[in-house]
């Protein structure tokens, strides 16, 4: 059980330690802090919906991102429909470069408030997607991968 909770954990605190928040808050690395991110806050509310660790619209509208949050997801859709388009089959290898890309999103995230919190709830499931992705050498991994990243434009501009 520990083993399980290790990833979720690392993946949070690289997220955390990797943007750079504009209002210079400290970043707390423990357990409450994660657990924070993985309980339902009624009372946090985005466009009147409720948070709860599920991603939601800005009151009907997408949430602005910075351009370079878009320009690396539109990277990782680039890469996922080339790997498609020629028939790869090297799921580990694009597994790496999905990761790379991804890292360098949270290198260069200057996003805050709610809209940093709702592009951090569509974020992680990524790293899981990423692995997952590693092991699995069918086209249904990385279909669902593209599924997920296309969806990135439903809820952000």
């Amino acid at each position: 059980m520990k083993k399980l909770l290790i990833i979720p954990v690392l993946t949070i605190i690289l997220l955390s330690l990797g943007c750079k928040r504009n209002d210079k808050q400290t970043v707390q690395q423990d357990n409450s802090a994660i657990d924070t991110l993985h309980q339902e806050h009624p009372e946090d509310k985005a466009g009147g919906e409720e948070v709860a660790g599920k991603l939601v619209l800005d009151n009907g509208n997408k949430w602005q991102s910075n351009p370079e949050t878009t320009e690396g997801i539109h990277k990782m859709q680039a890469l996922v429909d080339a790997y498609l388009s020629k028939g790869s089959n090297d799921n580990k290898m694009l597994s790496e470069n999905l990761d790379k890309e991804f890292n360098t999103v949270i290198q260069k995230c200057t996003m805050t408030g709610k809209a940093h919190d709702q592009l951090h709830l569509f974020l992680l499931p990524l790293k899981d997607k990423f692995n997952k992705l590693k092991e699995n050498q069918d086209l249904s991994a990385v279909k669902e991968i593209q599924s997920y990243l296309n969806d990135y434009e439903n809820y952000f501009q």
